[in-house]
């Protein structure tokens, strides 16, 4: 069962708890989404499509084609009893852009983050973006250019949507020259504590989590490298476990296969939510060494098991997590490799981490999240009819 990671698993919570307060209709490819949900009376409309069972090789991109013209048809015909068409920022919300504008209807994107930075790393023009990607993916240069005209496709999006949600203030500063910060709303993610209780303790040896994407933002190869660190130089007994799927995952085995760290290393990219927080409750802690983000869901989780956390300072850790989080700078292996080891090494440090963390999450909720976002269309719709 793939794992269902970052952006696309928020936004899925968040439908879920919106579901509790309106009618809604959630229109997803074939897969494992149902999983998720904890609400299984919510109307949810899968689309199966060709070749998406066995997953045939170079077609990737038909299949994307063929789920497109399927969703759009799809959400034509249901479309018309919604008030709203809400989307999240990506491929899908170019297909609900469409469907909006065919039905005359107004248009929500949640953005969870952006292909660049800050200030200085604005896309200036079409080359700029293509850059961006081109450094940010090492994907196939089919993939990269339809990447490319994805997110300008979400710019020019994000200038016409009604409502446009970002998950952190970072991610809103970074819509800036495409929307004013009054009409972009913070909905943040939330998590749901129940969730993640589980009755398995703590592995007796060191054990390093890591949940995250195998691809370039995210840095996979950095983690291995930390435990061959670890391992060899400092003799520490520690395993890592890596979960999650992406163009990557090959080069990541390979990486493990050449540094001899098969005995230490387990890559997981079927796994349940079961799975995943059993995992999380096994842990020593939470390692990620994404280099882009927008919110960052794997430190709530952590949080929610009481883990503690370290990261690359990245700016936007720093504003959402602040002192919650240990951080190493970033794209430093060593100094991630000494952070890894001086929680090894305290137990103390693990525990004041995992309770501070816990306390920052405890009030964090998708329901009120949704509560939020449902103000903001309530009040935004009724303005419009008068």
């Amino acid at each position: 069962m793939p794992y269902v990671a970052g952006g696309r698993y928020a936004f899925l919570k968040l439908f879920e708890n919106l579901s509790s307060f309106v009618d809604t209709d959630l229109v997803v490819g074939s897969g494992s989404t149902i999983e998720l949900f904890s609400k299984k009376k919510m109307k949810i409309t899968h689309i199966r499509t060709p070749f998406s069972k066995h997953r045939l090789r170079f077609t990737a991109h038909l299949r994307m084609f063929i789920f497109s013209i399927q969703a759009l048809l799809v959400s034509l015909l249901k479309g018309k009893a919604y008030s709203v068409v809400f989307s999240n920022y990506g491929y899908g919300s170019i297909i609900a852009y469409i469907a909006a504008r065919l039905l005359n209807k107004p248009l929500a994107i949640l953005v969870h983050d952006t292909p660049w930075y800050g200030d200085e790393d604005y896309p200036e023009g079409l080359l700029a973006v293509f850059t961006l990607l081109k450094k940010q993916y090492a994907v196939p240069f089919i993939s990269k250019i339809f990447s490319w005209l994805v997110h300008l496709l979400n710019l020019s999006i994000i200038k016409q949507a009604a409502f446009v949600f970002a998950v952190s203030k970072f991610t809103k500063r970074n819509l800036k020259r495409w929307r004013s910060p009054k009409e972009v709303l913070i909905a943040e993610n939330g998590i749901e504590l129940t969730n993640y209780k589980s009755n398995v303790s703590t592995d007796k040896f060191p054990l390093i989590l890591s949940i995250n994407r195998f691809v370039a933002t995210k840095r996979p190869y950095d983690l291995v490298k930390m435990l061959d660190i670890l391992t060899k130089e400092f003799g520490i007994n520690a395993r890592l476990v890596m979960i999650g799927a992406g163009p990557l995952l090959n080069n990541v085995k390979h990486l493990v296969h050449r540094l001899n760290l098969m005995d230490r290393v387990q890559i997981l990219s079927n796994v349940s939510e079961k799975e995943k927080v059993t995992w999380l409750n096994r842990c020593w802690m939470v390692v990620s060494t994404s280099e882009l983000e927008g919110f960052g869901m794997s430190p709530m989780e952590a949080f929610a098991c009481q883990k503690p956390v370290i990261t690359y300072d990245l700016d936007v850790f720093k504003m959402v997590y602040n002192t919650h989080i240990l951080f190493a700078e970033k794209g430093n292996v060593r100094d991630l490799t000494s952070k890894v080891k001086q929680l090894i090494e305290n137990p103390k440090l693990r525990i004041i981490l995992g309770e501070r963390g816990y306390k920052f999450v405890k009030n964090k909720s998708w329901r009120r999240t949704a509560r939020h976002v449902i103000n903001k269309f309530l009040i935004d719709l009724s303005c419009q009819r008068r």
